[in-house]
């Protein structure tokens, strides 16, 4: 009975963690979702207020003097979520949803075995580069009539020919859990300034 339990507790820990996907590819398919179901009203998707962009790793600048914080523009400058290719990726990544999901979402991997159609909300500044890789943009979705603290974020790797920028691959790079009665992102991989350098 005393092997039971460790093997129980071992089992729920590693059933719980999230495991490594094979590539970037294949996460978001061009479905259009699953039907609604007869005589029942589609779920309300998120409302469309977008709270401010989310910031990277990159964003360590001093306060100037009689603030009490880096002024906004200044912030996303420094981050490099105003320079041209940054703005040009974001764009890429909204015509990629516009084309290949319906009214601004996506079916992808839920990260748990199964599909989940899900909203766009945001994409993350910084925008980055990966030598090996291309472009990498983090965006956020969120399910509809799914909880507003629950997030599923898919990374868009991007690819440029001349001055366009297209979305090569997209994959799942966390999804919501909850834990502790909080919900929580797993990530699949971490994407961090010594995976992809940010924009500048």
């Amino acid at each position: 009975m005393r092997q039971i339990i460790p093997a129980l507790f071992l089992s729920t820990l590693v059933a719980g963690c999230p495991q490594p996907v094979e590539g970037p590819t294949g996460a978001v398919t061009t479905t259009q979702g699953p039907p609604p179901e007869q005589g029942v009203a589609p779920p309300s998707a998120p409302s469309g207020a977008l709270p401010p962009p989310n910031v990277g790793s990159s964003d360590q600048m001093a306060v100037p003097p009689g603030l009490d914080a880096v002024p906004a523009d200044q912030l996303q400058a420094a981050i490099g979520a105003l320079n041209e290719d940054a703005l040009a990726i974001k764009a890429a990544v909204l015509d990629y949803v516009s084309k290949n999901g319906k009214n601004g979402s996506l079916t992808f991997d839920n990260g748990d075995g199964g599909t989940v159609t899900a909203q766009y909300v945001r994409t993350h500044d910084p925008v980055r580069y990966k030598a090996d890789k291309g472009y990498i943009a983090l965006s956020d979705f969120q399910s509809s009539g799914g909880d507003p603290s629950a997030f599923y974020q898919l990374a868009f790797w991007l690819k440029k020919t001349g001055e366009t920028f297209s979305v090569a691959e997209v994959d799942l790079q966390a999804f919501p859990a909850k834990r502790g009665g909080e919900w929580v992102r797993m990530e699949l991989f971490t994407v961090n300034d010594a995976y992809a350098k940010p924009l500048q």
